[in-house]
C-alpha cells in the first residue's frame, strides 16, 4: 500500500510539472503571436530611408488595432506619438520606427525581440530645428539599407541687422556627423571608427 501511494504522488506531481510548463509556453507564444499580428499590420519603411526635423514623418495610412498598440507602443514610452513602419525583421528581431511629440517629430529607432520588448532604442533630432535672429539649425536622417544609420547635424550662426531684420552674412556653420550600427544583441552603437 506504501508502495502505491508513493508512486501516486509522483505520478501526479509530474503531470502537475508538464502541465505548468505547457501552459508557460503557450503564454509565451499568445504575447509572440499578438506582436507578430500588431507588426504584420504595420507597413514597410523603404529604405533607405531620408527625413529632415522639417518634415518627418508619414505614418500608416491603414488603421492600425489600437489594442495592440496600446500594448506594445504605449506602456513602454508614455509619449510615442506614432509609428512609422517596420524597418527590418532580422532573425528573432524586429527594428521599428516610432516619433514622439516635441517642438517637431522626433523619429526614434526601437530594436524589439519577437515578444515586443525593447532592447534599445535612439532618438534623433535632439537638437533646435529651423531658425530665429543669428540663427538657422537643421537636422538630417538616414536609415540605409544595410541598417547603417546617419545622424548629421547643421547650425547656421549669422550676423543679424536687428534694425533691418535681415541677415549680414554667415559666421560660422558647425556640422556633426555620427554613425551608428545594429550589433547581434540588437544594441544600437555610435560608430567611432570614423
Amino acid at each position: 500500500m506504501y508502495k502505491f501511494i508513493v508512486i501516486l504522488i509522483i505520478i501526479l506531481n509530474s503531470c502537475s510539472n508538464s502541465n505548468k510548463e505547457r501552459i508557460e509556453t503557450v503564454k509565451i507564444d499568445s504575447v509572440q503571436f499578438r506582436f507578430k499580428e500588431f507588426i504584420s499590420q504595420l507597413p514597410n519603411v523603404n529604405l533607405p530611408f531620408e527625413t529632415t526635423c522639417e518634415s518627418c514623418c508619414d505614418y500608416p495610412k491603414d488603421k492600425i488595432n489600437e489594442e495592440l498598440f496600446v500594448e506594445f507602443i504605449k506602456p513602454n514610452k508614455e509619449l510615442v506619438n506614432g509609428v512609422v513602419g517596420v524597418v527590418s525583421i532580422k532573425n528573432d528581431k524586429v527594428i521599428i520606427l516610432v516619433t514622439y511629440s516635441a517642438d517637431y517629430i522626433l523619429p526614434a529607432i526601437q530594436v524589439r525581440d519577437l515578444n515586443g520588448n525593447i532592447l534599445s532604442e535612439m532618438t534623433y533630432f535632439g537638437k533646435y530645428c529651423g531658425g530665429e535672429p543669428g540663427f538657422y539649425g537643421q537636422q538630417y536622417l538616414r536609415i540605409n539599407q544595410d541598417l547603417s544609420i546617419i545622424s548629421i547635424d547643421t547650425s547656421y550662426y549669422f550676423n543679424y541687422d536687428s534694425v533691418q531684420y535681415f541677415n549680414l552674412d554667415t559666421t560660422k556653420i558647425e556640422i556633426f556627423r555620427k554613425d551608428y550600427f545594429i550589433n547581434n544583441n540588437g544594441v544600437i552603437i555610435e560608430n567611432n571608427a570614423r
